[in-house]
């Protein structure tokens, strides 16, 4: 989401909504699939609501809480610039160490479609990364 703030308010606004929904939840051993979709859409949501609303000011430093590496930060450039689909696997796999077959379960998606945009969101990845680990912009 950009900051822990915009994160935190996409979690608070995701489980109101699994709250506000958990009768219709059949299998309850699904529950942190389901959780975990629910906080998905709300962040895309949130994305679209950002792509249709200009900020009048935007100040980077203001943002940025704590101080990060360059390296991290030219990774979180790269992952913010691949497509959705691949920024999602990405993060369920590397971050949440989900295995496939979670992550699979949470998109609701085939596995094999799952380790197919894991593939290729690691190629474009590293696309976007030059040797040196820093942000390559020549597209």
């Amino acid at each position: 989401m950009g900051n822990e703030a915009d994160a935190l308010e996409a979690m608070q606004e995701a489980v109101c909504k699994a709250w506000a929904n958990c009768a219709k939840l059949k299998e309850p051993s699904a529950f942190e699939a389901w959780l975990v979709r629910i906080l998905i859409r709300c962040c895309i949501d949130e994305q679209k609501r950002r792509k249709r609303t200009l900020p009048l000011t935007f100040d980077k430093g203001e943002r940025m809480a704590e101080m990060v590496s360059d390296s991290r930060l030219d990774l979180h450039h790269a992952m913010r610039r691949l497509r959705p689909k691949y920024r999602h696997v990405l993060v369920l796999k590397y971050y949440q160490d989900m295995t496939l077959a979670e992550i699979a379960n949470v998109l609701g998606k085939p596995e094999g479609t799952v380790k197919t945009w894991l593939h290729q969101g690691l190629k474009q990845l590293r696309g976007k990364l030059n040797a040196g680990g820093e942000v390559y912009h020549g597209e």
